[in-house]
Order: C-alpha cells, then sequence, then structure tokens
C-alpha cells in the first residue's frame, strides 16, 4: 500500500517523483476533482494538473458521481495512479458515500494496485474519521450531505493541511478549538510538506 498524501501538490511534486519513480512519463493518473464540484475553475485543481503533467503523466478525469463499480474497477486496473483533489472534504465524502465507490477504491489501494495521492482534502479523507472537518467554516454547508464521518480509513491518522498558509490560518484555528474532542491522530502539515506511506510505514518528508 502506498500512499501520498500532501497539502499542495505542486510544492511538494519532487517529493512524489523521488520516492515513487513509477510517477513519471507514460503514468495513467486516475484525476478526481469532486471536492471542488461546486467552483467552477479552482487553481488548485489546474495546480495539481499540471504538476501531473509536468512529470509526463497522463491525465483521466474521473467523476464519481458518474462512475459505476464497474467502469471504477477498470479504471483502476489499468491506471497506476489514483488522485483526490482538495476543496470540501465533506463535500469528497458525502460523493463517496452516495456513490458507493469507496470500498472499490480502498480495496484497490490496499492490494497495492494503485498509488493514492491526494492534495488538502484528498489528503483529509485518507483518515478513518474526518469529525473535526465539520468545524471549519467552510465546511458548514455541507453537513447535511453526509450520513456519518467515517472516511476510506487508509491510515490511522488525518492530515490538517496547509498549517502555514494565512489564508487558511482563521479556519484551521476553529477547527484547533475542538481538539479535545478529537480522538484522532492528527498530522499537521505545511505547504511544502508531504506524508508517504508505505504499507504501515510513513514519513513526513519536506522540501
Amino acid at each position: 500500500m502506498t500512499l501520498f498524501l500532501a497539502s499542495s501538490l505542486q510544492n511538494t511534486i519532487s517529493i512524489l517523483a523521488m520516492k515513487a519513480p513509477k510517477v513519471g512519463k507514460g503514468c495513467q493518473v486516475m484525476f478526481i476533482r469532486n471536492a471542488a464540484d461546486e467552483v467552477e475553475e479552482p487553481w488548485w485543481v489546474r495546480s495539481d494538473r499540471e504538476a501531473f503533467t509536468s512529470l509526463g503523466c497522463e491525465i483521466v478525469d474521473v467523476d464519481l458521481r458518474k462512475t459505476t463499480k464497474e467502469e471504477m474497477r477498470e479504471l483502476l486496473g489499468r491506471s497506476e495512479v489514483i488522485h483526490f483533489c482538495g476543496g470540501s472534504v465533506l463535500l469528497l465524502l458525502s460523493v463517496l458515500q452516495k456513490s458507493g465507490l469507496a470500498g472499490v477504491v480502498v480495496d484497490a489501494v490496499r492490494k497495492g494496485e494503485i498509488i493514492y495521492t491526494g492534495t488538502s482534502a484528498g489528503s483529509m479523507i485518507a483518515a478513518k474519521d474526518v469529525t473535526l472537518a465539520q468545524y471549519d467554516g467552510g465546511e458548514t454547508e455541507y453537513l447535511n450531505l453526509i450520513s456519518d464521518y467515517r472516511a476510506l480509513g487508509l491510515v490511522n491518522f488525518m492530515i490538517l493541511p496547509h498549517t502555514n498558509n494565512p489564508d487558511i490560518v482563521a479556519d484551521n484555528k476553529k477547527v484547533m478549538e475542538h481538539l479535545a474532542e478529537n480522538k484522532t491522530p492528527l498530522i499537521f502539515l505545511n505547504d511544502d510538506q508531504a506524508v508517504f506511506v508505505e504499507g504501515e510505514r510513513f514519513e513526513i518528508l519536506s522540501v
């Protein structure tokens, strides 16, 4: 099982290239931007796309709302990477819950059939539980879309991204006010850091 969990893929793509050399020319990336569905042209989605194409990767756009389990299995079988972009972690969670595709993705990742990469919300969703996300002011409008806070469960910690980004400080402060209620271990990531997971081991790397 291999995962690369970042705040900013653009800032850390060199680490991914170093730790996972197969992510390069000719590598097929399943590119999932559902966390940003309600933003017309988000710059962070473009930067993720540009980061992969800078390595020579081939992008295949995948909309979880329009993909069946059979189609997802077929895509997972012929791709090297599945990437979840940033945006709203609760919006992404709601799409995963409604699509029923979470189990298919988790199974492929755990078997080592595909590398999981994530940016921001895409990294957070790899956790077992994202209860803390409800206290982020930007997530309030999506609270009624989810059935519970259980996420993919690929790792036993949750990423709190963008901790050195001044534009995100206010939302992170709101989340941190509820740390006493939290039962999930947290990793605070700057935008030039990423967590690389291989099997049961992980390391925090900086550019």
